[in-house]
């Protein structure tokens, strides 16, 4: 073989080893890039976890161009404000409030806001007060959201309904006019009795 031909089969083979090489350093930095570093905090988006085209997925309470219209405030100048006009699917609904007072109790709402939403480190929700607003909409967001001084945003762990189901759970705390009693207060027997199921405390007979 002569010098010439050497230098021909010399060439594309380097090329080829060096090809080799980058792509052994790309796999190499990608497998680091999917580790995370101790003590970092990893964010995952809706899409990457799911593989869904829509990052938000089943989250927005209504479709985006009335979602933005939903204020997180109750002031308003001039006090003229645009109604989105969204309304919650499961309220009144007997098995969707059901779901949401187990919710509440799983996610350990009562921690902040106090069994039945008396309020407490949180604010209360079973008045008519509200910082960020008690429409259902702002209720649907503030969860989903989380709000400043503490309010978790549960967006990423909580679907759509899930979250409905808690607002029509909250919707219904300022329609309870005994919350001892709500609570299984006997006021006979002066004492809490124990629940038979978490939705109705055991009537004890005197």
């Amino acid at each position: 073989m002569s010098r010439m031909e050497s230098l021909l089969w010399a060439v594309p083979c380097g090329l080829l080893a060096l090809s080799l090489a980058a792509c052994g350093q790309q796999d190499e930095a990608q497998e680091q890039a999917a580790e995370p570093e101790p003590g970092r905090v990893q964010v995952w988006s809706f899409a990457r976890a799911t593989g869904e085209d829509s990052m938000m997925g089943d989250r927005l309470p209504a479709s985006p161009d009335r979602t933005v219209l939903v204020p997180a405030t109750t002031l308003f100048p001039g006090g003229a404000r645009v109604d989105p006009g969204i309304e919650n699917p499961f309220a009144g609904d007997a098995a969707a409030i059901a779901a949401g007072k187990r919710h509440f109790a799983a996610f350990n709402c009562a921690g902040c806001h106090a069994p039945l939403g008396g309020g407490g480190m949180g604010p209360p929700l079973s008045d008519d007060d509200w910082i960020y607003g008690g429409e259902p909409a702002q209720i649907y967001l503030s969860i989903v959201h989380g709000r400043a001084q503490g309010m978790p945003a549960f967006g990423a762990m909580l679907p759509g309904k899930t979250v409905w189901e808690l607002v029509a759970y909250v919707e219904t705390l300022s329609e309870i006019e005994d919350a001892a009693a709500e609570l299984g207060f006997d006021a006979n027997r002066g004492r809490f009795e124990p629940a038979a199921d978490e939705d109705e405390a055991v009537q004890v007979e005197p």
